[in-house]
């Protein structure tokens, strides 16, 4: 796994109470998680999951996250078994409650 900037997803709000019920301090995170991976043979991917309540749109930070790598495509592969081709700087779309991965093809 390899370091990455934050996405420009939507933000989420979490609540809670403790065991004596007492609201807890709201935390707020991206709803769009993410992680980029190398493989062995020198590949790239994101991986992402979705976890807020509404769709979230987001541009991969594939330029800050690796400056060195040209990136020819982006290869969306959706949890549904379809697989898209973007554009290195397309905005992906991501359903609520819902995960994909990124490959990167690579010049």
């Amino acid at each position: 796994m390899l370091p990455t900037v934050p996405t420009d997803s939507p933000q989420i709000v979490i609540r809670g109470r403790g065991e004596d019920g007492k609201a807890l301090p709201a935390m707020t995170y991206r709803s769009l998680v993410h992680a980029l991976w190398r493989s062995p043979k020198g590949g790239y991917a994101y991986a992402l999951a979705n976890g807020g309540e509404e769709a979230a749109v987001v541009t991969l930070p594939v330029k800050r996250d690796l400056p060195q790598v040209k990136v020819a495509a982006l290869i969306l592969h959706r949890g549904d078994g379809t697989a898209e081709t973007l554009k290195p700087e397309a905005s992906i779309r991501l359903p609520s409650a819902s995960a994909a991965l990124v490959e990167l093809r690579v010049r």
